[in-house]
């Protein structure tokens, strides 16, 4: 009987991984903005639902992650060094993943998150290609009816949140409510208007809703939140040895090389540019 290559069993646990996140995740996983997960490009296949994010949900997701990641785990290490390179690339991606949704649960104390998934999943849904502009109308429309649900999941979710976090969020509650009006006052044909007036209004009564939850909540001292340090963070996430110290020194060091690098290049398209950003370092503008 002839065994399938470890390979291709990596391969095969991956696309689950990405397709699982994907699916459940699908603004989170387009977007850069949030470190825990990863760019998945299938998740543009999902430009008419919002992230789940109910606690059954979540409770799902991380139930198959582990499971995927004990199948990973049992594979051999990989004897081309690319692949074993994938292999743990994986693992500490996975681990990234569980930290965040099962011990540092931002999802049960940061507010912002749901916010951010609400502003830059409809702003997806009316700014990625789409074949046609009913489709596209058509998507964000969903996308607001799912930021209702989001926004309720989140009332429920939320149970502390720290003073910085609360703040933030009344503030882009705002900010939310205005991009609302700005998507209505840019849409200009009457069938289309019409589609969304109502979904905006919706969502707009959906912001007003989580805003007199946030006051019910309160704000609360940022120490009764779960957190985890950065280096371990840093170690288990992201599969790097190296102190914070470590880090720090090469980070800066690269920033010194691209100062100096910048400024080679300011002297070879304008010479005199050379006196001006000495006088700003002399200033302290730099």
């Amino acid at each position: 009987m002839v065994t399938e290559r470890p390979a291709n069993e990596i391969g095969r646990i991956a696309q689950e991984y990405f397709a699982l996140l994907a699916r459940a995740f699908p603004v989170m996983c387009a977007s850069d903005e949030f470190h825990f997960l990863p760019r998945v490009q299938e998740a543009v296949q999902f430009l008419d639902r919002m992230d789940e994010l109910s606690q059954e949900a979540i409770g799902a997701v991380v139930a198959s992650v582990r499971d995927l990641q004990k199948q990973l785990r049992k594979q051999r290490a990989a004897q081309d060094f690319e692949e074993e390179i994938d292999r743990q690339f994986l693992l500490h991606n996975m681990a990234g993943v569980l930290i965040e949704l099962e011990e540092v649960q931002s999802w049960r104390h940061n507010p912002l998150i749901y916010l951010k998934v609400c502003c830059i999943g409809v702003d997806h849904a009316v700014n990625k290609p789409a074949a046609d502009g009913q489709e596209r109308f058509d998507r964000t429309a969903e996308r607001l009816a799912g930021l209702n649900g989001l926004l309720r999941q989140a009332g429920k979710n939320l149970s502390t949140i720290p003073g910085p976090y609360y703040r933030a969020a009344v503030a882009m509650v705002e900010d939310a409510r205005e991009y609302l009006e700005e998507l209505l006052r840019e849409v200009k044909r009457d069938i289309h208007r019409r589609q969304l007036v109502r979904a905006c209004s919706e969502a707009q009564h959906a912001l007003a809703a989580f805003t007199q939850r946030l006051r019910e909540i309160g704000p609360t001292p940022a120490a009764t939140v779960q957190s985890i340090s950065v280096e371990e963070l840093v170690q288990r996430h992201f599969g790097c040895s190296r102190t914070l110290e470590e880090i720090f020194a090469v980070a800066e060091k690269e920033w010194q090389d691209s100062q100096k690098e910048m400024d080679r290049l300011r002297r070879s398209i304008d010479p005199s540019q050379r006196l001006a950003t000495t006088v700003f370092s002399a200033n302290g503008w730099s």
